[in-house]
């Protein structure tokens, strides 16, 4: 991924079909102005229920953090008296048992697939669905799980083709490409849009990323930066700290082969980008 660390005054022209971009400015006047609107803008959703989301995963989580947050003092309550009831307070996690207790039942039985009229892309993903190689299966049992969860979540499905190739099947299997997804919580889509059809026109998401490639010069910070998909590729942007000014510094590389998918408990919404493999199959991914 490529980084540029912009002077105040410059300006950076971004191409999202272009294989890099080149160094020119962070967008100072209107341009700069917009992309901040950007990353700090909300969907009416979000605004809405992302207290509610936070909650809920507070609850499945538990532990004693829980009781800060959800405890609350009596009218004429005493601060000893308080901290005492906040110290005996105790709480069974039915929320966790509930959700873990469905998600065994639901795949205790053997979950038969059509594998024989699919394409082999198809059956490949099934083997490997994520980018540590995870199977269908225990990919499919993490979705239940972050579904019963939260009630709604994302998913992306991208593949590990380098940015901007256009390869032959030939090209794919010599080179090891392969699909792979991953889950986004509900915490980090921030913003999106649906056609008239019911289809992702686009969607900003959250990504948090530490710097530890090196266990040596790596600072092991984390960052957050922002990934803008659209039906034609994406974009992400990361703030630099330049004295007092955070300033978006755009990085575009086109990347034609990627779905995002966004659920609600079992209702999906299905933003199409490619492959083409996989669009054209009428046999479900999961």
């Amino acid at each position: 991924m490529a980084k540029f660390d912009l002077k105040p005054g410059e300006d950076m022209t971004i191409s999202p079909t272009a294989d890099f971009v080149s160094v020119g400015s962070a967008p100072q006047g209107d341009e700069q102005k917009k992309l901040r609107r950007l990353i700090e803008r909300r969907h009416p959703e979000y605004a809405e229920n992302v207290k509610h989301w936070e909650f809920m995963e507070d609850t499945y989580e538990g532990g004693r953090e829980w009781f800060e947050s959800n405890i609350f003092r009596y009218m004429k309550e005493g601060d000893k008296e308080f901290a005492d009831r906040l110290n005996r307070a105790y709480r069974f996690n039915h929320s966790r048992e509930v959700v873990d207790l469905l998600n065994k039942y639901l795949f205790k039985q053997n979950i038969v697939r059509n594998s024989t009229d699919v394409p082999e892309s198809v059956k490949a993903f099934w083997l490997k669905s994520t980018r540590n190689g995870l199977g269908i299966r225990d990919f499919a049992r993490q979705i239940c799980k972050k579904s019963s969860i939260y009630g709604r979540i994302g998913i992306v499905i991208d593949n590990t083709a380098p940015p901007g190739a256009v390869l032959s099947k030939a090209e794919e299997k010599q080179a090891g490409i392969r699909t792979y997804a991953y889950i986004v919580g509900p915490e980090q889509l921030l913003d999106y849009s649906f056609d008239k059809n019911g289809d992702l026109n686009w969607i900003l998401i959250e990504e948090c990323v530490r710097d530890d490639e090196s266990p040596m010069e790596s600072s092991g910070d984390s960052k957050t930066r922002y990934r803008l998909w659209t039906k034609n590729d994406w974009t992400l942007y990361e703030e630099v700290k330049d004295g007092r000014k955070a300033i978006p510094l755009g990085i575009a590389l086109s990347i034609g082969s990627a779905v995002v998918l966004y659920l609600m408990v079992a209702v999906v919404a299905l933003g199409v980008l490619g492959p083409e493999a996989l669009a054209r199959s009428e046999t479900p991914l999961l």
